[in-house]
């Protein structure tokens, strides 16, 4: 019977490299193509995967994301974790209005996640009141003379 693959998304602008205890050589899962925005991912058995989370805490702090529910469970990653965003879902919580922004924009913990929040918000119109609390959350002014796309 062959072993349940689950799909190990990164939903990050870096490379995430892994490795565990029987492979001979780790592994890279690219972070999101600049050009077509696309999410890179990986195959890992569910053994794999659960070995992978003892051993760090990348599923934790939203490095890498795994959509399979039953394998979350396992995880214990029941909660929606903000630091997993991609750039849509970010642009969602950005178009909040001022007042739940700066609620829901906290969720954000993680360096690499306050930096997806900082990238997306330069890439959209925003009000006056959503870049103050951005650029509060980031601790760094929103400089869209550097933006190429908007």
């Amino acid at each position: 019977m062959a072993k349940k693959q689950v799909k190990i998304y990164n939903k990050n602008p870096f490379d995430v490299g892994i490795r565990l205890h029987n492979w001979a050589r780790g592994r890279k899962i690219r972070g999101i193509d600049p050009l077509t925005g696309k999410v890179s991912f990986i195959f890992l058995t569910e053994d794999e995967t659960l070995e992978l989370h003892s051993m760090c805490n990348m599923f934790i702090d939203g490095t890498l994301t795994v959509e399979d529910v039953e394998v979350k469970e396992l995880l214990g990653l029941t909660e929606d974790n903000y630091n997993a965003y991609s750039e849509e879902e970010i642009q969602k919580v950005l178009k909040l209005a001022p007042s739940k922004l700066k609620k829901e924009i906290k969720n954000f913990t993680e360096p690499f996640a306050k930096d997806k929040v900082y990238q997306t918000a330069l890439k959209m119109d925003l009000t006056a009141a959503r870049i103050k609390i951005v650029e509060e959350f980031c601790g760094k002014k929103l400089n869209y003379s550097k933006v190429k796309d908007k």
